[in-house]
């Protein structure tokens, strides 16, 4: 058994060390980790909400009560990922962090509200073009008014 395990960890270590020092996979990792306190919060509210021994008087009451909580993790989850990307991608480029994180809210926000506001081939809100990424993020550069 040993040696079945010692051919698997060496065929996999690298392999592994190659993933865990990937900048981009790092930083979705930490990102994910920042938000991960409200994942905990919804899946407990879900466990209490479908106990099995609980009537469905009271399944009903608790999914009242605590339904909308499930999908509001969700969502602010969704706000704390997409900030902890750009945190931490500024971060790793030795840039300000803070600013990294509300550029990237701001941006995905925008995005969201550019595809809501698209009507036929007009698109009512344009973003820098700028092959460098946080020149991009702040809106300088070709492209950007």
């Amino acid at each position: 058994m040993n040696k079945f395990l010692d051919a698997i960890s060496d065929k996999l270590l690298p392999l592994a060390n190659k993933l865990g020092s990937n900048r981009y996979l790092a930083i979705l990792r930490d990102a994910f980790m920042l938000a991960f306190p409200l994942t905990m919060f919804g899946s407990i509210v879900v466990v209490i909400c479908n106990l099995p021994f609980l009537s469905d008087d009271l399944k009903s009451l608790l999914s009242e009560l605590f339904g909308s909580a499930q999908s509001a993790t969700m969502s602010i989850m969704t706000v704390f990922v997409t900030w902890g990307i750009g945190y931490y991608l500024s971060k790793s480029y030795d840039e300000d962090g803070i600013f990294g994180g509300v550029r990237t809210v701001h941006l995905v926000n925008a995005d969201v509200q550019s595809q809501i506001l698209h009507h036929g081939s007009i698109l009512l809100f344009q973003v820098s073009q700028h092959p460098h990424p946080l020149i991009r993020m702040s809106g300088e550069g070709k492209g950007s008014k």
